[in-house]
């Protein structure tokens, strides 16, 4: 009393293949060809509304993910802010600085922005800071910032800094 009769057809769309539609039959020679072209209809049916429920949730998440980086974008902005406030450095250099302590951190830059946000602080690492870190030029003068930048950095890392603070360029 096991399967005596199958019948198997590919769901595609677009020719990728998206799945299998299987019957089956514990008698013998259980599908005519009749029921074989119903099978057949059915599954070009069923492969093209499958296709159509992929790319509708396909576009669903793209729309999701859209408006959760328009609502952290305020909030990356106004941590970019208190980066500028506390460190008097550029709107380039802060969001550099998020970027790079989202990288030594493992976090997303939303998550590190979001602490600095709500707390005024940033979370700690668990990976070493790096041996040397440098912000973009400034535009006013075309050099690194000074070295309290660097501190900032490892500030921003929740890590001492390795070495003392040079004072800073007139």
């Amino acid at each position: 009393a096991g399967m005596r009769s199958v019948l198997a057809y590919r769901l595609f769309a677009d020719g990728q293949t998206l799945g299998a539609l299987q019957m089956y039959s514990t008698l013998p020679r259980a599908f005519s060809a009749h029921d074989r072209t119903i099978g057949l209809i059915f599954a070009a049916h069923a492969g093209m509304a499958l296709d159509q429920a992929q790319q509708h949730a396909s576009e669903r998440e793209r729309s999701d993910n859209l408006q959760a980086a328009l609502a952290f974008r305020d909030i990356i902005g106004q941590a970019q802010g208190i980066l500028m406030e506390r460190e008097k450095i550029t709107a380039d250099q802060a969001f550099h600085l998020l970027l790079h302590s989202s990288q030594y951190l493992n976090r997303k830059p939303r998550d590190v922005a979001l602490v600095l946000y709500y707390t005024a602080t940033t979370p700690t690492a668990h990976p070493p800071p790096p041996s040397h870190f440098s912000l973009p030029p400034s535009p006013s003068n075309g050099t690194n910032p000074p070295s309290r930048h660097c501190q900032c950095a490892y500030w921003m890392l929740g890590a001492p800094h390795p070495h003392p603070p040079r004072p800073p360029l007139p």
